[in-house]
């Protein structure tokens, strides 16, 4: 072994050296002393001392390469994963044995501010207030990724079935935009059961929307909050039309119907 002294960087026989960090390559890295062959030890990099050297540039490991991609992988379509499911009811049995016997309870629609209705439920749940929050599986695309997740069926509304305290207890969230009480519970509890079923039928489904072309709304949330229109649609999509009455001329944005309430 040589004696200890100042460490140099040296390749193995069968590798091609690299530029260092001088700018020299090849041959030029060290003195005669130091290119002394070292012993096959696989496809990697050794530390050796040299007696009387002085080091010639810093020593610095090599980055691992970066492959580019391939052609197969730009042209795939990746799917991300689905989004777990959030409990859509509390309890399970909410729409069966609670339902025909709810006490002191009454059912109550909450209608939340904009993109709350998830937040809301997992407050209510984590009180174990009894809720219903139906969602559906809907798939969109995100920087050129296909992403699956469960979303409210109906956008902004929450069924709850509770007491007094508990309906102030959902305001206390400040999530909820108002509460509107359910005259005909009976009814309400067919067409939820009905919904369940529908919903566990795994088939899909489309959310038919109350607003019709010609009703007056407000935008409840988003840049355009407080604005208030008419209802078009075009090409399958909604537009809010903002019209100058005196002219009868206005101008007209795609919006979701989601960030619209009707007026009156």
């Amino acid at each position: 072994m040589p004696p200890s002294g100042t460490s140099s960087l040296r390749p193995h026989a069968g590798i091609a050296p690299l530029p260092d960090m001088c700018g020299r390559s090849g041959e030029g890295w060290h003195s005669a002393a130091q290119r002394r062959q070292l012993p096959a030890a696989g496809n990697a990099w050794h530390l050796q001392t040299v007696d009387n050297a002085r080091p010639l540039c810093p020593v610095v490991k090599a980055a691992a390469p970066v492959w580019p991609a391939s052609s197969t992988d730009q042209q795939c379509d990746w799917k991300m994963p689905i989004l777990e499911e959030e409990p859509q009811r509390f309890p399970e049995q909410l729409l069966d044995e609670l339902a025909a016997a709810p006490g002191n309870r009454s059912w109550w629609v909450l209608y939340t501010k904009a993109r709350q209705e998830k937040s809301l439920a997992r407050e209510l749940l984590q009180w174990q207030v009894p809720f219903y929050l139906p969602q559906i599986r809907k798939a969109r695309r995100v920087r050129g990724r296909r992403i699956e997740s469960f979303l409210p069926l109906f956008s902004g509304y929450l069924f709850l079935l509770g007491d007094e305290s508990e309906r102030l207890q959902s305001l206390k969230t400040n999530r909820v935009s108002r509460v509107l009480p359910v005259r005909d519970a009976d009814r309400l509890v067919f067409d939820l059961r009905q919904l369940s079923h529908l919903i566990a039928s795994n088939a899909p489904l489309t959310v038919e929307s109350r607003l019709q072309p010609g009703d007056r709304v407000r935008v409840r949330a988003g840049v355009l909050a407080g604005l208030e229109g008419v209802v078009l649609h075009r090409r399958g999509g909604t537009r809010l039309l903002i019209v100058v009455d005196f002219l009868q001329q206005g101008a007209s944005v795609e919006i979701d119907d989601d960030l619209l309430e009707p007026i009156g």
